[in-house]
């Protein structure tokens, strides 16, 4: 490997390792951010959700505690009218020192309901059950030796009311954990597209620093070679001022000097010959004589 490839490899890695590292650390980042955003997001609507069906069935709860003080005191033919004109209104049992009295259809489920809190013993208090596909809330109250234990379905419009809540709460659950992934995927094309900008930025960036760097250097090795063979005439451009176009301003002052010497021992030599030449002419022509 040569000297500008071994270059050309440091610069890519000092490059492009450092900025694929940052960008998987904000993908990691991003998506746990997501996924922590996404939970109490998703905490909170379901939260939301169920508090307001709480809120729905509570206020139906206090109506019928309220309701029960009144019923109480209230006379038979009163509380047989309210079961028949009060569509919602599943019964009414009350239950007191001289008897047993009971208004409505009572179910087995309901039967079972009422036997339990009758043994409860309860002062006042109140409840749900499921009865078929309905809601029940019921409320019991006790005064002296009687206990009321009223039963009323959820109106329509409010079980309506909840169900939507509910099936808004199932969509939204079931969205949410649709959705994520699909982010997640997205945020990974986003990191992978750029990495692979990040690669041919970086691969550009050590080429042009991998030529800066050994352009002159190849130069320099170059005109040493075109020395070496014995071209003293042979310079090399100064392209800057850094420490690189010093050495070659070095290397030309250099060369400049070696090609002065080489011409002034040349010189020296021609010299030298024309003397020894005249010596031997003069020698002959004095013998001669």
């Amino acid at each position: 490997m040569s000297f500008k490839q071994r270059l050309f490899f440091w610069f890519l890695v000092l490059a492009f390792l450092p900025t694929t590292a940052l960008l998987i650390f904000s993908y990691r980042l991003a998506t746990e951010g997501a996924d922590l955003l996404a939970a109490r997001g998703v905490s909170q609507t379901l939260d939301a959700a169920d508090s307001l069906v709480v809120n729905l069935v509570a206020n139906e709860q206090q109506r019928l505690l309220v309701e029960n003080r009144y019923l109480l005191d209230a006379d038979e033919p009163l509380r047989k009218r309210l079961v028949m004109v009060d569509s919602t209104l599943a019964f009414i049992h009350l239950s007191r020192p001289d008897g047993l009295t009971e208004y409505g259809r009572i179910a087995p489920e309901i039967q079972s309901l009422i036997t339990a809190l009758e043994r409860s013993s309860a002062p006042d208090s109140c409840g749900r059950a499921p009865i078929g596909n309905r809601l029940l809330v019921w409320a019991t109250s006790q005064r002296n030796q009687s206990r009321i234990i009223v039963g009323r379905f959820l109106p329509d419009e409010i079980f309506a009311q909840a169900n939507q809540v509910m099936d808004g709460r199932s969509h939204y659950l079931s969205l949410s954990r649709n959705l994520l992934p699909g982010s997640k995927n997205l945020l990974l094309k986003i990191a992978i597209a750029l990495i692979f900008v990040s690669l041919i930025v970086s691969l550009l960036t050590a080429q042009s620093l991998s030529y800066s760097f050994s352009s002159p250097l190849e130069r320099l090795v170059d005109a040493t070679r075109q020395v070496s063979r014995g071209d003293l005439q042979h310079r090399i451009p100064i392209a800057g001022s850094d420490e690189i176009g010093a050495l070659t301003g070095h290397f030309n002052a250099m060369t400049e000097s070696l090609e002065t010497a080489t011409q002034n021992l040349i010189r020296a030599e021609k010299e030298l010959i024309w003397r020894e030449n005249a010596r031997t002419v003069a020698h002959e022509i004095k013998n001669l004589l």
